[in-house]
């Protein structure tokens, strides 16, 4: 009895990896594939989030094709991915309005420093859990909207073909509902600089 598939993605930093496992466990084929690394300033690295889906898509059809089996086989599907990269994405057209910003990105580290000087440290601790450093979301967040007029999280709107995750994961200052943010760290006045 064919008690199906399931299919693991793990979206790294440099590249996306497939792997395809039968009911035992065993692997039945790997796809792995790069994807361009953009460093438009000391300190700062970021991705092409539309080339990270297409190589994604790209070797999920790679590691079906290799395992001799047809998509309808898989009965789950598994993701990890680089955690603190943020990505913004437009509501209407599902589409990335910028590079997304890795998790290595270190461009707000003075707009943390600038929260740390003013004293935001505990509040930002007891409502997140989080040290304010530039690895998390929600600095990198809050410099994007304000340096591009974007909306944030549309990620967590679903988008057609693609897949979705929570706002509330580790974006800091953000609450759960869309384009919102709380009320206490929407008051600080540390503004990131470009």
């Amino acid at each position: 009895m064919n008690e199906g598939y399931a299919l693991s993605i793990d979206q790294g930093t440099t590249g996306s990896t497939v792997l395809i496992f039968d009911h035992e466990g065993q692997v039945r084929s790997r796809a792995y594939s790069e994807f361009t690394q953009h460093y438009p300033k000391p300190g700062w690295v970021e991705h092409d989030a539309e080339e990270i889906v297409l190589v994604t898509f790209k070797v999920i059809a790679e590691a079906i094709r290799n395992s001799d089996i047809r998509a309808s086989d898989i009965q789950a599907i598994g993701i990890t991915n680089q955690r603190e990269t943020v990505v913004l994405w437009d509501r209407k057209t599902g589409r990335s309005v910028a590079h997304a910003i890795v998790w290595q990105d270190r461009r707000t580290a003075r707009y943390c420093d600038q929260l740390k000087e003013q004293g935001h440290e505990e509040m930002f601790r007891r409502k997140t859990g989080l040290v304010i450093d530039p690895y998390f979301s929600g600095t990198k967040v809050k410099r994007r909207t304000c340096t591009r007029r974007c909306s944030w999280p549309s990620t967590a709107t679903p988008r057609p073909s693609r897949s979705s995750s929570s706002p509330a994961d580790s974006g800091a200052a953000m609450t759960s509902r869309p384009s919102s943010c709380s009320p206490r760290f929407a008051r600080t006045r540390a503004r990131p600089r470009s």
